[in-house]
C-alpha cells in the first residue's frame, strides 16, 4: 500500500489516486473557515469593537462610557478624556499608533480627538462647538470626520497637522450638511454622507482633485459611504433600492454602485473594507429577522461569521488583508460583547483550525467525487489545477 504522509507535488497525484473515497459532508461549499472569539475577561461586557488597525494587532471601540484599545500583548487600556463624561474610539493607522474617535469635553460637548501615547487631544472645530473623528489614514497623518461650522451646520472635513481641519463642502449648498465616515490609507479619498437640495442623504466619494461627488443609489432615494478602500477605488456602504430597502452596496470608477447579495433577508450594510478592497464586511439579515456579521469577497460572495453564542451580530471593522474582523455579538445570555473573528487557512478542509493529514483526505475525496467544493481555484470547475493549489496551500500550512 503507498504511505502518502505529507503530500508533495511529486507525489501528490499517485497518493491522490491510492486515497479512500469518502464523502464531502464536513467540506463547506465556498464557506471560509474562522472561528468568533470575544475579547476575554478583561473587556467589559456591553462594550463595542468599532475598528481594527491594519496589520490586525490593535482593536478600538467604546465600553459605553470611555474608549479604549486592546491587544493580545497589552491587554485592554482606556484612553484617557478630554475632560468630559464619555468617549469612543472609532478608528487606528495602519499599526495602531494613532487612534481617533470623539470625546465630550468640560462642557459635555463632542469633540474629535487624536490618541497617541503622548495621550488625547482635540482637534478643534470648523468654528462651531462640536465634532466628531471616524477615520484616519493608514499612517496616521490625515483625519476625517465632521465638526460644526460658525453657523451650526455639520460639514465633512480633512485633519492634518500642517493644514489644520479642511471643510470638505457639500452636495448643493450652504445650508445643506455632510459628513464623513472614513479616509483612504494614503489619505487623499474620503467618504460619507451629504444631504442634497432635496434634504435626501446621499453618499459621497471627495478628493482634492474634483471635490465631493454624488455616488447615486439602487434606486432609492438615499445612500451613505461607510468605508474605502487604501487607494480609493472602492467605496462601500448602503443604498436604498428601488423598494426603499437599505443593501449593501461596492461602489468603484469602472462599475459605479452595485449591490452585495448577502443573505435572504431585507437588510444589508456594508461596514468597512480590506485594503485592496477585495473583502468587505458589515451586517445583513435572514428572512427570520436574525441579524448576523456578514463577510463578502469577490472570489467566494457572503459568508456569515456567527455569532458569540446568540442571535445577533454585526461586524464593524476589518484587518488590511481580511483575514481579521472585529464587531459586536450576543452572548448565549443576549448579552452585548466585542468580537474578533479569524479566518483559517484555507486548507484547513475540516474547519478544526489546525493543518493536517485529515484535511488532505477529506479534500482528495472531494475532488474524486467532482464535488464542487474541491473547485479550490474558484474557476467554476473542478480539474487538476485545483488538486495543485490544494496541495501548495497545503505544504506551506499557510
Amino acid at each position: 500500500m503507498l504511505a502518502c504522509g505529507k503530500p508533495t507535488i511529486v507525489h501528490a497525484l499517485p497518493c491522490f489516486m491510492a486515497a479512500v473515497a469518502g464523502v464531502c459532508t464536513t467540506v463547506a461549499t465556498g464557506q471560509p473557515c474562522g472561528e468568533m472569539q470575544d475579547l476575554g475577561n478583561g473587556v467589559p461586557k456591553g462594550s463595542q469593537a468599532l475598528a481594527i488597525s491594519g496589520n490586525g494587532t490593535i482593536i478600538v471601540g467604546g465600553t459605553g462610557k470611555d474608549a479604549y484599545r486592546w491587544s493580545e500583548q497589552g491587554g485592554f487600556t482606556l484612553l484617557g478624556s478630554l475632560g468630559g463624561d464619555w468617549s469612543e474610539a472609532a478608528s487606528a493607522s495602519f499599526d495602531g499608533s494613532v487612534i481617533v474617535g470623539t470625546a465630550t469635553d468640560a462642557a459635555f460637548m463632542p469633540q474629535a480627538f487624536y490618541w497617541t501615547q503622548g495621550g488625547m487631544v482635540s482637534l478643534g472645530t470648523l468654528g462651531g462647538k462640536a465634532a466628531d473623528a471616524k477615520g484616519v489614514s493608514a499612517d496616521g497623518e490625515f483625519v476625517a470626520g465632521r465638526a460644526e461650522n460658525w453657523t451650526r451646520q455639520w460639514r465633512a472635513y480633512r485633519w492634518s497637522q500642517r493644514t489644520g481641519m479642511q471643510n470638505l463642502g457639500t452636495l448643493g449648498g450652504d445650508e445643506l450638511h455632510s459628513w464623513a465616515n472614513q479616509i483612504s490609507g494614503d489619505g487623499n479619498i474620503i467618504v460619507g454622507g451629504a444631504t442634497n437640495s432635496l434634504g435626501l442623504t446621499r453618499a459621497f466619494r471627495w478628493e482634492h482633485a474634483t471635490g465631493m461627488k454624488d455616488l447615486g443609489t439602487l434606486g432609492g432615494a438615499w445612500a451613505e459611504a461607510y468605508a474605502v478602500s487604501d487607494d480609493g477605488q472602492v467605496v462601500v456602504g448602503a443604498s436604498a433600492d428601488a423598494k426603499e430597502r437599505p443593501r449593501a452596496f461596492r461602489w468603484t470608477p469602472g462599475s459605479g454602485m452595485e449591490e452585495i447579495r448577502t443573505f435572504d433577508g431585507d437588510e444589508s450594510i456594508a461596514l468597512a473594507v480590506s485594503s485592496d478592497g477585495t473583502t468587505i464586511v458589515g451586517l445583513a439579515t435572514y428572512s427570520s429577522g436574525v441579524r448576523r456579521a456578514f463577510g463578502w469577497n469577490t472570489i467566494e460572495g457572503p459568508y456569515d461569521l456567527g455569532t458569540l453564542g446568540g442571535m445577533n451580530s454585526t461586524a464593524r471593522g476589518v484587518s488590511a488583508n481580511g483575514t481579521l474582523v472585529v464587531g459586536i455579538a450576543t452572548d448565549p445570555a443576549d448579552q452585548q460583547m466585542p468580537f474578533r473573528w479569524q479566518r483559517y487557512c484555507t486548507a484547513d478542509v475540516d474547519c478544526d483550525g489546525s493543518i493536517n493529514i485529515d484535511d488532505y483526505a477529506k479534500y482528495v475525496a472531494c475532488f474524486e467525487a467532482g464535488f464542487s467544493s474541491a473547485d479550490f481555484d474558484h474557476s467554476g470547475f473542478v480539474d487538476t489545477d485545483d488538486f495543485t493549489a490544494f496541495v501548495l496551500a497545503f505544504e506551506s500550512g499557510c
